[in-house]
């Protein structure tokens, strides 16, 4: 599922995580960067709700309601269509701030998935010792590495769909930082040596595997593939027009 069309609100959980000051160890205060994407973020949704408020009361709807209505469409059940709007339109009118954006974004992912691997490892440690507290504790922390490295990724894939200039661009770096990230990912969760206790984990199945399994957080990366490809072919048809 794309983000866009059916992250369950990956893309907001994703943007708060990676414009929190403490999402990765030493990110200190929050940068100028962050600052003024949330300032950005939130002079447009103030803009926003102003419109939106002044069109319910010339149409006797309750400005409430107006939000909510512009909040849910057209997917109640995604990441606010209305923030992936002003989050698209803040990045693509500073392509600074979304260097910016992405660098702090590929950090975390890493950085998610390395805690996330020594989670499992300390689990599968707290197993051997066969102490029930510390598992219960460990697997807690795995699964909240997990979803936030899912998270991330559904981000990213968001960002592929509706900015994959950003990743296409001859100029751009963030391609290779993109493949770097995913392979990290790949490495980790499916074969070799470094996916070996996720592997072990599985087998095992010392976590729910309604909460930590492979599709999960192999399908934001089909996605992003998926996106990049398309794209790559609009721009090859466009050109040869």
């Amino acid at each position: 599922g794309v983000a866009a069309a059916g992250g369950g609100g990956g893309g907001e959980a994703g943007v708060a995580g990676v414009a929190s000051a403490d999402a990765s160890p030493g990110a200190g205060t929050v940068t100028p960067a962050v600052a003024e994407a949330g300032a950005v973020l939130t002079a447009a949704a103030a803009a926003a709700v102003a419109e939106m408020t002044a069109a319910a009361v010339s149409g006797a709807v309750s400005p409430d309601a107006a939000l909510a209505r512009a909040l849910s469409t057209p997917h109640p059940d995604s990441a606010s269509p209305l923030f992936q709007h002003l989050i698209v339109d803040a990045c693509r009118s500073d392509p600074k701030l979304l260097a910016e954006f992405l660098d702090r974004l590929f950090n975390t992912l890493n950085w998610t998935i390395t805690e996330f691997s020594v989670a499992l490892k300390e689990m599968l440690d707290a197993m051997g010792r066969r102490q029930a507290p510390d598992m219960r504790q460990h697997q807690r922390k795995c699964t909240v590495m997990f979803e936030l490295s899912v998270t991330l990724e559904r981000v990213l894939e968001f960002l592929s769909l509706e900015l994959p200039a950003a990743f296409l661009n001859s100029s751009s770096l963030d391609l290779r930082r993109l493949t770097e990230s995913l392979l990290f990912v790949l490495g980790h969760t499916t074969t070799g040596p470094d996916a070996a206790l996720f592997d072990q984990t599985l087998k095992m199945q010392l976590a729910p595997l309604e909460k930590i399994s492979r599709a999960p957080i192999l399908a934001p990366i089909a996605g992003i593939l998926l996106n990049l490809d398309e794209a790559e072919e609009r721009a090859s048809a466009a050109a040869a027009a």
